[in-house]
Order: structure tokens, then sequence, then C-alpha cells
């Protein structure tokens, strides 16, 4: 039948699948020549987004024909901050 073979030929394939990743794992020991040098920090620049005005109508409240509550208006202005740079300090 097909169990004796299939086990003959996982048995004989085993080996060989578990090695691969340990040959892969000790053949790059040095860094690649084109690494980054250790002593240049890298800058890291962060550029926030900028909003647009804001605004919120609130209608007036009324409760049982009466107004209890005007309503509000509320804006904003839009804004926008100026990129934040960071350079993280060299050990």
């Amino acid at each position: 039948m097909r169990t004796p073979k299939l086990a003959a030929i996982a048995a004989a394939v085993a080996p060989l699948v578990l090695a691969a990743p340990v040959a892969r794992a000790s053949a790059a020991t040095t860094p690649p020549a084109s690494a980054p040098s250790p002593a240049a920090a890298p800058v890291f620049t962060f550029i926030p987004p900028k909003v647009g005005p804001l605004q919120v109508i609130i209608g007036a409240t009324f409760i049982g024909g009466q107004q209890i509550s005007p309503g509000v208006n509320v804006s904003t202005p839009g804004t926008s901050l100026p990129p934040i740079t960071w350079t993280p300090p060299s050990s």
C-alpha cells in the first residue's frame, strides 16, 4: 500500500527539511558591504497632517413648546504644525 512508501519518503526527507533553516541561518554571519555604518544615526521626520476648519451646529432645544436652550454654534479655524525631526542619540 501507499502508507509504507509515504512513511519511508517522509523519513528520508525530514532530515533535509530540518537542516535547511540551520544552513540558511549560519550562511550569512557577516553584514553585507552596503550596510550603513553604525556611527551614522538616522534622522526621523514626521510631517503632521493639516486640519481644515471645523464647525459644529447644535439646534435649539424645545420641551413642551418652551425653548430650553438657544442652541450652539462652535467653529475653529484650520491649523497646521511644522515638521518634527528627531535624531536619536548616538551611543
